[in-house]
């Protein structure tokens, strides 16, 4: 995950907040709830009597289900209080903001999702030595 969130952070500023806005919403923790204690707490309150300890990282393994529970539900409380922060700093309305940020180019908006992928993968693979070609709109690569 955190190569993923250092690949978008390198793609450009408007990948990164996608991928952060995404990561905060409460479909993105409800996915995680299969894996992740946190996210399995806030969404089922479990006693966690139901856990399999041998799972767990070495430090809890050997705990009581309610010891368990408490550590998870103070990462919660942590959890939710860098969420809400980050949520401060991401705009609330993501399509107004992608809206806005369009208007602000003077670009042809027909085709933009295909330019946008295109020019994305002509970033990327810039920065590994590779060129494009002469079009902007070109996707054969050549080292």
């Amino acid at each position: 995950m955190a190569m993923n969130d250092e690949k978008a952070l390198q793609a450009n500023e408007m990948t990164f907040e996608s991928r952060m806005f995404y990561k905060i919403s409460d479909r993105y923790q409800f996915h995680q709830q299969y894996w992740d204690l946190v996210d399995y707490l806030k969404m089922t309150n479990s006693d966690f009597l139901d856990l399999d300890m041998q799972y767990l990282i070495d430090s809890l393994k050997f705990k009581t289900p309610d010891y368990v529970r408490g550590v998870v539900s103070n990462l919660k409380d942590e959890r939710g209080k860098v969420i809400l922060e980050m949520r401060k700093h991401l705009p609330y309305d993501r399509q107004a903001f992608i809206n806005k940020k369009l208007e602000d180019r003077d670009i042809d908006k027909s085709d933009i999702f295909d330019r946008v992928v295109i020019n994305s993968l002509n970033t990327m693979a810039a920065g590994k030595g590779f060129s494009t070609g002469t079009s902007s709109s070109s996707i054969e690569f050549r080292k």
